[in-house]
């Protein structure tokens, strides 16, 4: 009885073990600094930014960097019962969807970009733009034909700052985002004329 009391205490202990080895992974990724906002986290490291090198001034004829792409929503929502409420609007404006953060993607003409969260119940201001104090940043290159895209950002639930590979396509006014979270889609949104051009240098 006695020796299998002591194989129980051992498996406990081994199980802790894997615990405390499963939190400290899930913990760890890269090393971060966190913005004035309070609550973002950005890479460290420049290292992180390195396929920048790839960046190619001609990807700016298919980009403006004078505006923000705006998340749109073109999916069905359920309304009461069974009934489907489409939804094929900015998210700016979709009431329907109680998720009230939306995001948006800002480019920047050295081959960075942002990606801000916005409240929209929040009337935009100036900081809510503002690179340097709030904003996931990462930077877009070419890849063979595609335009290839690091964002740094969380990557699990537990906060983990990790890189997101995106592809960018552009049609128009319209820009596609395929990674592996899906694939979501943005339209232009001119800025108010008294908005900074913020510089992004990361």
């Amino acid at each position: 009885m006695e020796a299998k009391n002591i194989s129980m205490k051992k498996n406990i202990k081994s199980y802790k073990s894997l615990i405390l080895l499963f939190v400290f992974a899930a913990s760890c990724g890269l090393k971060t600094n966190t913005l004035p906002n309070g609550h973002t986290k950005i890479a460290a490291n420049k290292k992180v930014y390195a396929s920048k090198a790839k960046f190619d001034t001609n990807l700016l004829k298919e980009i403006d960097t004078t505006v923000v792409y705006e998340q749109y929503l073109d999916r069905y929502f359920m309304g009461s019962g069974d009934q489907k409420v489409i939804i094929k609007d900015v998210a700016r404006k979709t009431t329907e969807d109680n998720f009230k953060f939306y995001s948006v993607y800002k480019f920047y003409a050295n081959g960075n970009f942002n990606v801000f969260t916005i409240n929209r119940d929040e009337v935009l201001d100036k900081k809510m733009l503002d690179p340097n104090f709030t904003g996931s940043r990462g930077v877009f290159y070419k890849e063979g034909n595609e335009i290839k895209a690091d964002l740094i950002t969380r990557v699990t639930g537990m906060g983990r700052i990790g890189v997101v590979q995106e592809t960018f396509i552009f049609k128009g006014d319209t820009l596609i985002v395929n990674s592996s979270r899906g694939n979501n889609k943005y339209v232009k949104m001119k800025l108010p004329s008294n908005f900074p051009l913020y510089k992004a240098d990361w």
